[in-house]
């Protein structure tokens, strides 16, 4: 297994929203289908940058959930947030 990739997996449970973050950035460069679980509870976070690398992994994998939640978000936040939000789905390239 990657070195990273075994942090990435270690820092999802932190405490601490910066590993959690490292962790989420981790998982964009080396992940698995194994790691979805994880990546799936980073989207949970309440912390928003590491919820938005967390759904920008997931919308790269083409994730249903990943893109509902993306959805979902989108009607909640304004202002950056939202801004943001919209940037993770548009730069999604494979639309059909």
């Amino acid at each position: 297994m990657h070195y990273t990739r075994k942090k990435g997996r270690r820092y999802a449970r932190s405490l601490f929203w910066t590993k959690r973050f490292l962790s989420g950035r981790n998982f964009s460069l080396f992940s698995t289908h194994e790691d979805l679980n994880l990546i799936r509870a980073l989207a949970e976070d309440k912390n928003f940058l590491v919820k938005s690398q967390a759904l920008r992994i997931l919308v790269e994998k083409n994730d249903e959930k990943g893109i509902k939640e993306v959805l979902k978000m989108i009607a909640k936040v304004n202002g950056y947030q939202h801004v943001y939000l919209k940037d993770i789905l548009l730069s999604y390239r494979d639309w059909e």
